[in-house]
């Protein structure tokens, strides 16, 4: 049997009727699927009115419809301070594309994907079973590219960087040099055509750049990646690709490090963090904190 599409919410019996009689009824029930747009947050309850979550059994779930027009990169955060969150991005067809715990920090969930143009459904629910308020939200997630380590006015002609747009659209790149104080030295605006690239000297990025500072680039298209490199040229040469973001209360794990390694970290937030860097022996034996 079929339901049909904008089915009114509620419990259905279900019998089979045979020449030997009709079946009990089996109940079930049509629930209602609300839809959430990207850049809009919503408020929902998990109860024992709610249908048996799909993914996590021994919980309740919320299903929602999100519909993307083009590709896009996107956070789903699911926040609550009654559970711990559980949030699964599914296809049309129920399977699991993406899933998350604590990505959000804490009890809060979060998805980061890239998504192309389509239908999607949201599944809101717990990590062992749970009842309370929460918010679900999708919002944009343009791609930021950081490159924390510090270049002096006399690295700037040695250094750079190469940024790649891999989508069908052209991309518009803000550069930013932010100081070790996070105040702005310069920035500069370049846009990469689809599918191409583009490789420059940090000297010709920022040609008025008169003082030290770190590199952060944004765009708004889909998928771009980027990758720095600078030396001496003759004797010494480094590079890395660009670091992601970071959320509280997560370890990084260097497995290699020696006596010239150099750790460049860049707080985003607005307000104060505390890092804390441990050294460990091959033995695993704690060293220094």
């Amino acid at each position: 049997f079929t339901i049909a599409a904008g089915a009114a919410p509620g419990v259905r019996d279900l019998t089979v009727t045979t020449p030997q009689g009709t079946t009990a009824a089996v109940p079930f029930t049509v629930y209602d699927i609300q839809s959430i747009n990207l850049g809009e947050t919503k408020s929902g309850t998990l109860s024992t009115i709610d249908r048996a979550s799909l993914n996590r059994p021994g919980s309740y779930g919320d299903l929602y419809r999100f519909v993307l027009s083009a590709p896009a990169s996107v956070f789903i955060d699911l926040k609550s301070t009654d559970f711990n969150g559980f949030v699964y991005l599914l296809s049309t067809t129920g399977s699991v594309m993406f899933s998350d715990d604590s990505s959000g920090g804490g009890t809060d969930a979060r998805i980061s994907a890239s998504l192309a143009a389509g239908t999607y459904f949201i599944e809101a629910t717990s990590t062992t079973a749970g009842l309370g308020n929460y918010t679900i939200s999708a919002v944009f997630n343009p791609p930021t590219l950081n490159f924390p380590r510090v270049l002096a006015p006399s690295d700037l002609p040695l250094t750079g960087f190469a940024i790649t747009n891999p989508g069908g659209v052209n991309a518009t790149v803000t550069f930013t040099m932010y100081d070790e104080a996070g105040l702005v030295v310069a920035t500069s605006n370049e846009t990469i055509p689809a599918r191409a690239q583009s490789a420059k000297l940090a000297a010709d990025i920022f040609p008025t750049a008169s003082r030290a500072g770190w590199v952060q680039a944004k765009s708004d298209a889909v998928g771009v990646k980027g990758f720095w490199l600078g030396g001496d040229w003759a004797n010494v040469m480094d590079g890395a690709e660009a670091a992601s973001e970071q959320l509280a209360n997560v370890d990084l794990v260097f497995p290699i490090m020696s006596a010239q390694t150099e750790l460049n970290v860049v707080n985003l937030g607005s307000g104060a963090n505390l890092v804390s860097v441990s050294l460990y022996g091959g033995n695993g034996v704690l060293l220094v904190t």
